[in-house]
């Protein structure tokens, strides 16, 4: 029997730690919510989580992967509404990070290969 998804209220906690990794529903569900408010830091928030979720070694790997393939999203949103000199500054950290991340995260997992188990 599959199990229940977490309430609204929840989601983004069961996003972050991996909690239903099988489940990528959950996460399509969360950057779908993120996309319906539409707000700058909604995005920049999500963005922080998706970096966190690929740096954490503690959540299934799985997971990581797939936060990773939609790491983008949240970046998306941001040049949407990336008006001032500001908050295109923040959107190029936001990119400097999440290319650290991904190196530092996933890429320095000793068993990388998305095909590991």
């Amino acid at each position: 029997m599959r199990a229940s998804p977490p309430a609204p209220f929840s989601l983004e906690a069961a996003v972050r730690f991996g909690s239903h990794p099988d489940d990528p529903q959950l996460l399509y569900a969360y950057l779908s919510l993120c996309d319906e408010i539409g707000a700058w830091q909604v995005y920049l928030r999500a963005h922080r989580i998706m970096l966190a979720i690929i740096v954490d070694p503690k959540v299934p790997r799985h997971w990581r992967w797939l936060c990773l393939d939609h790491a983008y999203r949240p970046l998306s949103g941001l040049y949407r509404l990336a008006r001032s000199e500001e908050e295109r500054e923040t959107l190029r950290q936001c990119n400097h990070e999440l290319s650290l991340s991904s190196h530092l995260g996933l890429a320095a997992d000793p068993a990388h290969s998305r095909n590991q188990p």
